[in-house]
């Protein structure tokens, strides 16, 4: 995602906390639905990142505990 996406989002009157929630709660619930594949939630927790939802702590923390697969070539 480029980073003038982002910037773009933060200049709007919808970079505000309600949104900013909603936008949150769209991305937990997607990242518990993705969370048995490494990449996706990895992406998905790429974007709570960038746009700095409240659930972003809580979504690190289940990436972190979760039991992934070994990787292999």
């Amino acid at each position: 995602m480029s980073a003038n996406l982002v910037q773009r989002f933060c200049n709007t009157t919808l970079s505000n906390n309600k949104t900013k929630e909603l936008l949150g709660k769209c991305l937990k619930k997607a990242f518990d639905e993705s969370i048995d594949d490494a990449l996706e939630s990895e992406n998905i927790l790429g974007l709570a990142w960038k746009f700095q939802v409240p659930q972003f702590d809580e979504m690190f923390k289940d990436h972190q505990n979760h039991s992934y697969p070994p990787f292999t070539c």
